[in-house]
């Protein structure tokens, strides 16, 4: 993990997140993500946006059958105004001092409880493996991406919105097209409690009978399942150990548990703070239905796994 440490960036003032972890700071998280059914195929764009503190961190990763493309950074500057979260045009992006090879823009139109389209644009050096120090790699890297909301939920957290939704996206990797037509997830999530302290398992999954999204800490799971059109909470969520498979068991509030396994596609890694952030894309057969989408764990040593 010593090679990943971050390393500040001359160019942009901004001391990083390292020196705001545990601080109760406001914070804007939004990300765009989007994969094929098979799991191998997608791209991931996330930014954190710390308004007061002239940091922000960005995410950016694209999946193929045969690499993954990645780049993080987390010492990226950021402009002091708060988004207006009530707007219906609300824009997320880097400043123009992030640099002329750097540009990350998610939008939403619509409100954020049923908004009529998201869409994310990107433009990025990657570097081809499934971990990368912070920082611009090697790779051009393009996204222009548009997502149809087809199911919305908000309440997983205070403010947190997730929209799923058809995604049609333009893809250039060292200027070669990969085309991709999907299915994604929009999500918006502002905070002031600290970010990143307490472990957690993170699970988006999306089908076109069913799809979650929960997540489950030492302190419980939060999550919501959506079949026949409604969204029903889920109450516990039990899930095995990062491996290749992973076993899966989700309680509802109306009595009923679904089970399953998945299959990890991709597996990456982001440095953060003193530890490993662990993503994977994987494809999921859960009471029958088929799913596809990520889990993630973070400080995964600390985490209660009970299966």
């Amino acid at each position: 993990m010593g090679a990943l440490a971050p390393l500040a960036h001359a160019a942009n003032p901004s001391r990083g997140v390292d020196h705001l972890y545990g601080q109760p700071i406001f914070s804007e998280s939004v990300r765009l993500d989007a994969l094929t059914s098979d799991a191998k195929t997608g791209f991931f764009l996330r930014l954190c946006r710390y308004p007061t503190a002239n940091t922000t961190r960005a995410w950016a990763h694209v999946f193929t059958p045969e690499a993954i493309y990645s780049f993080n950074d987390h010492f990226l500057p950021c402009a002091p105004d708060k988004t207006e979260l009530g707007s219906d045009h609300v824009v997320y992006r880097l400043p123009d001092s992030a640099g002329p090879e750097l540009a990350i823009r998610l939008e939403r139109d619509g409100s954020r409880e049923a908004p009529a389209e998201c869409r994310a644009k990107a433009r990025f050096l990657a570097r081809e493996g499934d971990r990368a120090p912070h920082g611009l790699g090697e790779i051009p890297v393009t996204i222009d991406a548009r997502l149809q909301p087809r199911r919305h939920f908000a309440g997983m957290r205070q403010d947190r919105t997730a929209i799923q939704g058809d995604v049609e996206t333009e893809m250039t990797i060292g200027g070669v097209s990969v085309p991709l037509a999907s299915f994604g997830q929009f999500h918006e999530q502002p905070r002031t409690n600290p970010r990143w302290v307490s472990s957690f398992t993170y699970a988006s999954l999306w089908g076109e009978e069913l799809s979650l999204t929960a997540s489950m800490t030492p302190q419980g799971t939060r999550g919501f399942v959506f079949r026949d059109d409604r969204a029903v909470n889920i109450s516990d969520l039990l899930i095995s150990e990062p491996a290749s498979e992973r076993r899966l068991r989700l309680e509802l509030e109306d009595g009923d548990v679904l089970e399953g396994r998945c299959e990890r596609r991709h597996e990456y890694f982001i440095p953060m703070f003193d530890w490993l952030w662990r993503g994977t894309k994987v494809t999921v057969r859960l009471a029958g239905s088929p799913l596809w989408g990520s889990i993630n764990d973070w400080k995964f040593e600390e985490q209660p796994y009970r299966l």
